[in-house]
């Protein structure tokens, strides 16, 4: 594991099934998780589009802002070019 190899293997999805678990509970076990000493495997922490302003509210003061839902649909669009759509042959 010291190659970095499995860093940031295991996305954090607490928000969907089967947990479905509460902002307010999920964004601390993240911070936790991320301070853990297993946290070279944590990767990112998943919240759907719809759900980025409840993500603001439960982030600490001194946290950046999730990306703007337009900003993610930017984002989308561009990775489409570069890698072709889903589903694309």
């Amino acid at each position: 594991m010291s190659d970095g190899s499995l860093a940031g293997m295991l996305d954090d999805a607490a928000l969907f099934p089967p947990e479905n678990a509460p902002m307010v509970t999920a964004v601390p076990a993240h911070r936790k998780h991320r301070a853990s000493w297993y946290a070279l495997l944590v990767g990112p922490f998943l919240v759907p589009a719809a759900r980025l302003d409840e993500l603001t509210a439960h982030l600490p003061a001194d946290s950046d802002p999730p990306p703007k839902p337009e900003e993610l649909e930017r984002r989308i669009a561009l990775l489409e070019q570069l890698l072709g759509s889903p589903g694309a042959t």
